[in-house]
């Protein structure tokens, strides 16, 4: 078998590889997988969301109970942070400042549950990921340019059977 052979032999398989692709199919694998990119980095970008949310909400929560023990020490008229007895106006002032610092906690507690049910939610809804569409073509461009890859192989098959055919005549 000579090279004029080979070639023909190579390109008639590309070709017939290529025909048997549903190009339609193909272009609409493409715009599937776009979807399905954009539901992946959705999904990435709210879990991620999810699990700050969880660490900022157990930070608040710590805090809350933090507060809360203070303010109990400090309701007994014991300083919150060594212990001794505290009966002065200062006294009243620290109980404020904790019960201020504790009403702000509670309030990012309740903001960052909010959050994170809102933040659950969203991420419930895209469902789940599934996978990718399956293509022939890496691009897309490629997929539209199909049909004139398809032709360019015909012209090159039909241009090495005309070189057999003059080589033969010659």
């Amino acid at each position: 078998m000579d090279k004029h052979d080979e070639d023909i032999k190579e390109l008639t398989k590309a070709l017939s590889s290529l025909q048997e692709i549903n190009i339609e199919a193909e272009i609409q694998a493409h715009k599937d997988h776009k979807a399905w990119d954009q539901k992946r980095k959705d999904i990435n970008d709210l879990s991620s969301q999810i699990s700050r949310t969880k660490l900022d909400l157990g930070r608040e929560e710590k805090m809350v109970a933090k507060l809360s023990k203070e303010i109990e020490t400090l309701e007994n008229h014991e300083c919150h942070a060594c212990g001794q007895a505290f009966h002065d106006s200062k006294h009243e002032q620290v109980l404020a400042a904790k019960q201020d610092d504790l009403a702000t906690a509670r309030k990012s507690f309740e903001e960052h549950t909010t959050l994170l049910s809102e933040l659950q939610t969203a991420h419930d809804s895209l469902g789940t990921l599934g996978k990718p569409p399956k293509m022939f073509y890496d691009k897309e461009e490629d997929a539209i340019q199909h049909r004139s890859t398809l032709d360019n192989l015909q012209k090159q098959i039909e241009t090495k059977i005309n070189e057999i055919i003059n080589k033969i005549t010659k």
